[in-house]
């Protein structure tokens, strides 16, 4: 295989600037390079303040952009989507090579569960990410009912968990040490409101 240079406009002694070909054949003489890196690029990255978002707290949504082509930009449009919804759009540029911007999004409280982001950038390059969001209960709002610790032989171990709101929980946000840093989900369940209870 051939090493290719990504780009015209970076020093030739970057060692970050070379790169093994990526072509079928293992090269691409008299052709484009297989790992080019185009004029107008960039990467997205998702982070949420807090990282574990608890009911009824606020999140922050923080997306950085990072210049990955020859070419800085002055706007472009960028969108946050919760779960297939339009939360906000804002103008933003590319910024130049390398170099990293952000802009951050503040979000009401999420409901308890599994939430799908979705970041889409688009002007003289377009990017998209997504990443999941789990908001999960607060300390209290579940709690540990009973226990069979010791079954008899051939029964499982379980624990019995009591819902202390007036709400559905889904059981996937939940989690069960048991000693150590493992922990045991029940996925795609909940259990309704104040008084129900759920066996795991």
């Amino acid at each position: 295989m051939s090493l290719e240079r990504r780009a015209h406009w970076l020093p030739v002694d970057d060692a970050e600037n070379w790169g093994t070909s990526q072509a079928a054949d293992g090269m691409t003489p008299g052709d484009t390079n297989s790992i080019i890196w185009p004029e107008y690029g960039l990467g997205l990255n998702i982070t949420t303040q807090p990282e574990h978002p608890r009911r009824l707290d606020s999140i922050l949504v923080t997306v950085e952009i990072t210049g990955q082509g020859q070419f800085a930009t002055s706007s472009g449009l960028l969108q946050l989507m919760i779960d297939g919804l339009g939360i906000a759009t804002e103008t933003i540029g590319i910024p130049s090579f390398a170099e990293t911007a952000a802009i951050q999004f503040p979000i009401q409280p999420l409901s308890m569960g599994s939430h799908s982001l979705e970041v889409h950038y688009s002007g003289n390059a377009s990017q998209s990410i997504t990443d999941t969001l789990i908001v999960l209960p607060r300390p209290g709002d579940v709690i540990i009912n009973e226990l069979m610790p010791w079954p008899e032989s051939g029964l499982p171990e379980w624990v019995e968990l009591a819902n202390q709101l007036p709400l559905p929980v889904p059981l996937d946000v939940l989690g069960l040490s048991n000693g150590s840093s493992a922990s045991l989900y029940k996925p795609c369940q909940s259990f309704s409101s104040r008084g129900a209870r759920a066996v795991i």
